[in-house]
């Protein structure tokens, strides 16, 4: 709950929510409506949004811990391996979780969706190299704060492409033919960008949260559609691209295909060296559970950081359960 709780102010992600109308800590009024059932709810969909909701969380923390990179970067007392360069790889750990395949994380959701969309952008890799590029950017001897900015915001572009396929997917088979499950997923889905779509369109923000209410019993006929051609009308602003996103695999509704928009993601850099010096880094068990196989890492800047993947892995064992 202490992630859920947190409020950092200041901070770009964060502060785009703020900017779209939500409170402060909003995710914690938000997951305690939905564990307490005070939401309106079905158990469906609550249920449904506690796991997709529980990523959401995860990637509003790796976005702290890259801003966190970022400010202890720019200070050279805190600019090192075990400052600023250690915050960074703290971002990985959370966003990528702590199985060695990057299960039940949000890197795996960003994956998933590329297997969706095969013809757009591979998400899940080139994100880790912009991941690489923030590295080596917050470390002391290659420090660039241009290029740190860069990846940071790179990063941020890329999770409105892995999430805005997910809630356009599931708003699509949610109109298609109803049911509750899908129709939660693409809601929640939506969360952990609706503060980046709202900084470069309100508009098209707006219309993605109407079409994707939670409260509604049914997704009306052109809901998918009127949804679809607003988020693409904000690509430019986004830079974002029809090519970029993709087109899903599956789709059910083939009346409103994307036309028009230009817009590339860039790719980062590979691996930096490894920190040397004599620390061990730490595994963390979970009681109930074998102990995880350290996660891949953009370096060998890992220690506690493994910490926040082994929670989010006991939450969504719990929510499993």
């Amino acid at each position: 709950q202490g992630f859920a709780q947190a409020d950092p102010a200041g901070e770009s992600y964060y502060d785009s929510f703020i900017a779209a109308g939500f409170p402060a800590k909003w995710w914690d009024g938000w997951m305690l409506q939905m564990l307490d059932d005070t939401a309106g709810l079905s158990r469906v969909k609550r249920v449904t949004c506690l796991k997709k909701g529980v990523l959401g969380l995860m990637t509003f923390y790796t976005s702290h811990e890259l801003e966190a990179a970022i400010v202890k970067a720019q200070d050279p007392s805190t600019r090192s391996d075990t400052g600023s360069a250690f915050a960074w790889d703290e971002a990985w750990a959370f966003f990528y979780g702590n199985d060695k395949a990057g299960a039940d994380s949000a890197w795996e959701a960003a994956r998933k969706r590329d297997g969706d969309f095969p013809n757009g952008a591979n998400i899940s890799e080139l994100i880790v190299t912009q991941f690489n590029k923030g590295l080596k950017a917050v470390r002391s001897d290659t420090y660039d704060l241009d290029a740190a900015k860069a990846a940071r915001d790179d990063i941020y572009r890329m999770w409105v492409v892995a999430y805005l396929r997910a809630s356009l997917k599931y708003l699509e088979l949610a109109e298609k033919n109803y049911d509750e499950k899908a129709h939660a997923e693409g809601y929640a889905y939506f969360l952990p960008i609706i503060g980046l779509v709202h900084a470069k369109s309100p508009e098209a923000s707006k219309k993605l949260e109407d079409a994707l209410d939670i409260t509604k019993m049914s997704i009306g006929a052109g809901t998918y559609c009127a949804a679809k051609a607003a988020a693409e009308a904000a690509y430019p602003a986004l830079g974002l691209s029809c090519g970029s996103v993709g087109d899903f695999k599956d789709a059910v509704i083939t009346t409103c295909p994307c036309s028009g928009s230009t817009g590339t993601l860039s790719a980062g850099v590979g691996p930096v060296a490894e920190v040397s010096g004599t620390a061990t880094d730490m595994t963390c068990v979970p009681t109930t559970t074998a102990p995880p196989q350290e996660a891949p890492s953009t370096s060998g800047v890992q220690g506690g950081a493994v910490l926040a993947a082994a929670v989010l892995a006991g939450v969504a064992a719990a929510l499993s359960a």
